[in-house]
């Protein structure tokens, strides 16, 4: 009986121990490319919560202790030597300065679907990021998302976008036919100053729905040819 009991205690000890892990505790998990990716977990999902070494090109895992990855919060954030970073299908989100000064970042691939925001100034400082691609499940940008990209010559904003509130592209340096809104964009909110000082960017295509465009939202657009 002794014995069966101290197996029992052994075995709920183990459960004990596995239930914490799932429930938040940090794991790690290397790759095929000895990335050393440390993360947590709930009931359903996964968050990443940092990566070793963070630099080259990165493609976050689309699961990680048998869940899906959901977030990856500041994962990235000042690290100079990143490159390229392909975010999965189950990302909902872009984190606060996700990307803050990855200053030789040029480039990312989202494959998220459902991914619904990007937030407060997730690239900025991203100097050499060059393109960049809104998914159309997005729905929310924050304030600054790509203050200081000077060397952004490509956006294009998917349909879900339908306010630039507050969004800064101030000094980015957008070229020919960068910026492509869909009919959806709204008419809420003053884009005041919004490309100030863009200047490389020759064309701005809008969409039917636009109805104001805010003070000095060209100026210093030394090269537009046509809005």
């Amino acid at each position: 009986m002794n014995k069966l009991k101290k197996t029992l205690i052994r075995m709920a000890v183990a459960v004990g121990m596995m239930c914490g892990v799932l429930s938040g505790r940090a794991a790690t998990y290397t790759d095929r490319d000895d990335h050393v990716w440390t993360y947590t977990t709930d009931a359903t999902s996964a968050t990443v919560t940092g990566v070793d070494p963070a630099r080259g090109v990165l493609t976050i895992p689309s699961e990680l202790g048998g869940k899906p990855v959901v977030g990856f919060g500041k994962t990235f954030s000042e690290k100079q030597d990143v490159t390229r970073v392909t975010i999965p299908a189950g990302v909902t989100a872009i984190a606060d300065q996700a990307f803050l000064n990855c200053k030789n970042l040029k480039g990312v691939t989202i494959n998220a679907t459902a991914m619904t925001s990007i937030g407060y100034q997730a690239f900025k400082g991203c100097y050499n990021m060059e393109k960049f691609a809104i998914p159309n499940s997005v729905t929310t940008l924050g304030k600054g998302v790509f203050s200081g990209c000077s060397a952004l010559e490509e956006v294009t904003i998917g349909d879900g976008v339908v306010s630039l509130t507050g969004v800064d592209f101030t000094t980015g340096g957008i070229g020919s036919n960068a910026l492509n809104y869909n009919e959806s964009f709204g008419s809420d909110g003053a884009l005041n100053g919004m490309f100030c000082n863009c200047t490389s960017l020759k064309t701005v295509n809008w969409g039917t729905g636009l109805k104001t465009i805010g003070n000095i939202a060209f100026l210093g657009c030394s090269a537009l040819e046509k809005v």
